[in-house]
């Protein structure tokens, strides 16, 4: 049997016929469900049209540039560094931070799923902070 032949079977390594492995929401994609605060994981990168779809992990250079918002994110005792820049809430991956056009931007988990907000200002990390510190109170 080919593979057009049925579009759910193809043969494997061995000649065999294995099952057809549907790709993961990452795959189909590119993203895993990362959503605005509120909005419809299917719409992720809708809230922001300035903001590409792909950005790159923050460098140590782009962090140092939000080194007093870290100093603030590590005096919460409900928070683990586990890299520079990079925390966890319990076992679970919590806040990490992205670059992109210039502008930093975080990824962080204030409810079941991530949401993705701008931290380039002091203000926006100022918002950032009582965010994560509502949403630390909110569930402890």
């Amino acid at each position: 049997m080919t593979p057009a032949a049925n579009a759910a079977e193809w043969p494997g390594p061995d000649g065999a016929i294995a099952p057809r492995r549907r790709p993961t929401r990452r795959n189909r994609t590119g993203l895993k469900a990362a959503t605005a605060f509120g909005t419809d994981p299917r719409r992720a990168v809708a809230y922001s049209p300035r903001h590409a779809r792909y950005v790159r992990h923050a460098t140590q250079d782009d962090l140092d540039r939000v080194e007093a918002l870290l100093v603030e994110l590590r005096k919460l005792p409900q928070l683990r560094e586990r890299k520079r820049g990079s925390f966890s809430r319990g076992s679970r991956a919590f806040l990490h931070f992205h670059e992109d056009a210039g502008d930093l931007y975080v990824d962080v988990r204030l409810d079941s799923a991530f949401g993705r907000a701008r931290v380039t200002t002091g203000e926006e990390q100022a918002d950032l902070l009582s965010r994560v510190r509502r949403a630390l109170e909110s569930t402890s």
